[in-house]
């Protein structure tokens, strides 16, 4: 039964990449949306693949991905070792330990790319400068404009 089991979570998470990437082509008729809100300058934009943003974000996603794989990955095994532990308390220290350093691992990676997403924003984003008005003194308006 655990050998079944084994190969049908083997052979179920094997597969999930290939759901992913299956409707990689497809854009949900966005271009129709685009067009008709006349948004086409940004599809041009962000089609190219020319821009790095969103060479990076490709890169960030797929590492966001198998991060979340490898988390889930751990929270099953440590779940299998606790519930095999039998009593054992070495056993059930270890997958408990497991659990609470995958949890850390997780918040760590969301934190470290909320301040990547934060600092890229603040990098990206155009410097607004306000226009400085110096007001003339009263010396030169009470002068009538002569000068001497």
């Amino acid at each position: 039964m655990k050998k079944i089991l084994l190969v049908l979570t083997v052979l179920f998470l094997g597969s999930l990449p290939f759901y992913c990437l299956a409707n990689k082509g497809t854009n949900y008729g966005l271009d129709t949306s685009m067009s008709q809100g006349s948004l086409s300058i940004l599809k041009n934009r962000q089609a190219s693949s020319e821009y790095l943003q969103n060479q990076l974000g490709s890169i960030v996603g797929v590492v966001l991905s198998f991060v979340g794989l490898l988390f889930l990955l751990l929270l099953i095994y440590a779940g299998i070792l606790w519930m095999t532990a039998s009593g054992n308390d070495q056993q059930v220290e270890k997958s408990r330990k497991i659990i609470v350093w995958a949890f850390a691992g997780l918040v760590m990676v969301f934190a470290s790319f909320a301040l990547v997403q934060f600092l890229g924003e603040k990098v990206s984003s155009p410097i607004e400068s306000e226009e400085v008005i110096i007001p003339e003194s009263e010396d030169e308006n009470s002068s009538g404009g002569s000068g001497i």
